[in-house]
């Protein structure tokens, strides 16, 4: 199983490989936030898009409020 963050730049990143690999960018629209897969990255594992999913509900719900 995979651990992501949320970077100080608002990337995702593994912080369980040997160095933190990005996974992709959060944005911010009027809309909300939403996450684009950095170019050049694996697909993602299932794990990795629960993770992502559960971050972008999360910040979505703070951003709302």
């Amino acid at each position: 199983m995979t651990t992501l963050k949320i970077s100080e730049d608002s990337k995702i990143v593994d912080i369980d490989s040997g160095y933190d690999r990005v996974i992709g960018n959060l944005f911010k629209n009027d809309y909300g936030y939403y996450f684009r897969r950095s170019p050049f990255t694996a697909r993602l594992t299932v794990d990795e898009e629960v993770q992502v999913c559960y971050i972008l509900d999360t910040l979505n719900r703070r951003w709302e409020s």
